[in-house]
């Protein structure tokens, strides 16, 4: 897909998809959902690979552990879901 038809589909400007491929521009999170969708990937598939190869995240003490127990559930699963290593996927 161009640049100019993706930035058509979520209503912005080819140059705001050139700068936000080259990192020079945010992207709202509404945005970044939907390019994923038109391009049929994961929203993981856009960002880049952490500098770790992993997230890393850990609990460090009760205090985080108590407030992760206040998430509902569908909090909780969508906190998983980001937080696990993406698969490698075919972008299409």
């Amino acid at each position: 897909m161009s640049q100019a038809a993706l930035a058509k589909a979520v209503g912005l400007s080819r140059t705001s998809i050139t700068n936000i491929e080259q990192g020079r521009q945010p992207v709202n999170i509404h945005t970044l959902y939907a390019m994923a969708d038109i391009l049929g990937i994961e929203v993981g598939d856009l960002l880049p690979p952490s500098p770790t190869g992993s997230l890393g995240v850990t609990l460090g003490g009760d205090q985080e552990k108590k407030e992760l127990a206040k998430l509902s559930a569908k909090e909780s699963n969508w906190l998983q879901k980001i937080t696990q290593p993406s698969i490698n996927k075919t972008r299409k």
